[in-house]
Formats: structure tokens, sequence, C-alpha cells
């Protein structure tokens, strides 16, 4: 038995550092228009990933982000540091058209699900 367990623990060891870091991450894109980022899609998709519904969230809020400008850069890495970096946001290109393309990780997201919930409905409510 011991022999079994050693074994196992030998095989775990090799097999972890080759597992692909993206299985632990979910992804989701949200189209720019020519650029621009509507601000409502954007906190309606990321209420819809902490369960929260984001629909009306994505009706309330009519603001644009130019994510070629600094400010839109730096709404990225405001919005990466507030998730603790469990939110990874960069602009792609696809197609002929960009995406905001968004990397959760599922794993420290379902630790810190109350947490997203309580800071996001306070920014609704101050918005």
């Amino acid at each position: 038995m011991r022999r079994v367990m050693l074994s196992f623990v030998f095989l775990l060891a090799f097999i972890a550092p080759l597992r692909a870091e993206d299985q632990f991450y979910e992804g989701i894109e949200i189209p720019l228009d020519d650029g621009h980022l509507h601000a409502g899609k954007l906190l309606g998709r990321l209420a819809d990933q902490i369960g929260i519904d984001g629909s009306l969230l994505a009706s309330l809020i009519d603001a644009k982000i130019d994510m070629e400008s600094t400010t839109g850069k730096i709404t990225l890495k405001a919005l990466e540091f507030a998730t603790r970096r469990i939110m990874k946001f960069q602009v792609e290109p696809k197609g002929s058209n960009q995406v905001l393309a968004i990397k959760i990780d599922r794993f420290a997201l379902r630790r810190h699900r109350v947490a997203f919930q309580n800071k996001l409905m306070k920014l609704v409510d101050a918005w």
C-alpha cells in the first residue's frame, strides 16, 4: 500500500506541472464597437459571472469607454486590480473587429464570489 501511495504522489508531481493553466480559466468576449466598449455590457457580463442577473445593468448603463485611449487601458488595469487579478482583461483582434477578452479564474472566483457581489452592488448604487 505504501508503494502505491508513493507512486501516486510521484506521478502527481510530474503531471501537475504539465496540466494546462487554461483549464482553470473561463473565457468570455465582449465585442467592441469601433474601439469602444459599452460599460453596461461589461458590467452585465461580469454580474452574470458572479451570480447576479446582469441584463438590467446592461440596459441601465449607457456609457462607452474608448479602449484605445489611456483612460481605457487604465480602466482595464483598475478592473484587474479590483478583482484581485481573478479576472484578466485584454483587447484582442477577432476577424475584422476587436473584442474585450476576459479570462476568469473559476476557482478563485468561487472563493471570492460574495465579496464581488457586494462590490458590484456598491458600484451600481454609486453609478
